[in-house]
């Protein structure tokens, strides 16, 4: 495992530009597919939740051909020098596993635990790493909720309104009959 330069299970309040490849069991897998929700993930990691803008849930039949080296140089720059020792591992990997980045914990300083469905593979620095996420930056503020309330119930009809509806319907019935009438003696 690469050295991020501390105990690559725990991620500082700090930190930034780490990437961390988990491999899921077969168990948290299926529970990430079926619930659509990275709760299973944060659950098998120990942490109250995760930022999905900074998780990616890779399924490694699909990214065979290349390799899951090659997939995590491509995608998140990590530098030949810092993948190659790590290559046969990685791509000896089978099932899914789980790319996160540093925000991906919320600016939290969190230990992660790596025994609970989520084993940690490697922890790399990531080339370009983007800047950290801002905690609220995308997420509205309280007042533009508005209120809500009660949906407005609907009128009733008027009564000229019914009996409009009434001689429009008499109307139709009659046109129809005449029709009948027409093309039966016709």
């Amino acid at each position: 495992m690469s050295d991020p330069a501390h105990d690559p299970a725990h991620v500082t309040a700090t930190e930034h530009g780490i990437v961390r490849v988990f491999h899921l069991s077969y168990a948290v897998s299926m529970e990430i597919g079926h619930m659509g929700t990275l709760d299973g993930l944060a659950t098998a990691l120990g942490v109250p939740d995760l930022d999905g803008r900074d998780v990616q849930i890779v399924a490694l039949a699909e990214v065979q051909e290349m390799g899951l080296t090659e997939f995590l140089k491509l995608g998140y720059e990590i530098s030949e020098d810092e993948i190659e020792p790590l290559r046969a591992e990685l791509d000896g990997l089978q099932g899914k596993v789980a790319i996160l980045r540093t925000g991906a914990f919320g600016g939290r300083d969190v230990h992660l635990a790596t025994d609970k469905g989520a084993q940690l593979i490697a922890a790399v620095k990531e080339g370009r790493a983007r800047p950290p996420t801002l905690a609220h930056a995308d997420r509205p503020a309280e007042g533009a909720k508005g209120t809500l309330g009660a949906p407005e119930s609907k009128r009733r009809p008027s009564d000229a309104a019914m009996s409009g509806r009434v001689a429009t319907v008499a109307l139709l019935v009659l046109f129809a009959l005449v029709a009948l009438m027409v093309w039966i003696g016709g």
